[in-house]
């Protein structure tokens, strides 16, 4: 009976990547070399071709039929929120991320992430990232408020200004989550602003702890046109 359930554990996915793609042909070569070369090897990825009018979704057929790691749905394009669902419900892993498809990450990132989790027995890792932009301006850091696993209950005092200064807890990359604490919880499709931030806030009445993970591997393309650049996040009200 060891054996046996030591041969189902080495069997079962570690983490599964979630990764939404619209028009992303410019990236995502870039993004599945990061997802090839990570030091973690089981794992699932998992493409959401949300509509694609570029070449982004037969880039992802090809990888999906070279490595069965990989796997690819075309859906008609719905947004971001409903390509994550997606996702979600295609998961199997024992532990989710997110990873947008412009972006890119270290080789040990998500060896980094499944470590913290394992090791600290946390519900959920949050990580820092680098925002970087293709026009010169120099990246920015965005930095975990803490290092170290904190009890939900610690850290409710100073959440609304953490979250204003910092915007950490809104990210909906740089984390790693539990699946079966995610359960039912999906992105709210109909939201244009802050739906990561939204969706976290309906994940973090289950969570009971977090590992903040003050290593910043994950490279975040902040283009002019996001929502984030155009949108003052002083006039959201984070309490």
């Amino acid at each position: 009976m060891a054996i046996l359930i030591n041969y189902m554990e080495e069997l079962m996915v570690k983490v599964s990547i979630v990764i939404p793609v619209y028009n992303a042909e410019k990236y995502i070569d870039r993004c599945v070399d990061c997802l090839l070369n990570q030091t973690l090897k089981d794992i699932e990825v998992i493409f959401v071709d949300d509509g694609s009018t570029d070449s982004s979704g037969e880039i992802c057929d090809e990888f999906a039929a070279k490595d069965k790691r990989f796997c690819i749905q075309h859906v008609p394009n719905g947004g971001v929120s409903r390509a994550r669902n997606i996702g979600l419900t295609r998961a199997t892993g024992q532990y989710v991320t997110f990873i947008d498809a412009d972006d890119h990450i270290e080789p040990d990132y998500l060896m980094r992430l499944y470590t913290d989790i394992e090791g600290s027995r946390a519900d959920m890792v949050v990580a820092g990232l680098e925002k970087f932009w293709e026009d010169g301006h120099p990246p920015f850091t965005t930095e975990v408020p803490y290092d170290g696993v904190r009890s939900i209950k610690q850290l409710m005092p100073e959440f609304a200004q953490v979250q204003k200064r910092t915007g950490i807890y809104g990210y909906g990359c740089g984390k790693l989550i539990r699946r079966d604490l995610i359960a039912d919880v999906r992105f709210s499709e109909w939201l244009r602003l802050a739906e990561d931030f939204e969706f976290y806030l309906r994940l973090y009445p289950k969570v009971k702890t977090i590992y903040f993970e003050a290593s910043c591997k994950y490279y975040y393309l902040q283009e002019a046109d996001n929502s984030s650049a155009i949108i003052d996040s002083g006039k959201i009200d984070y309490v």
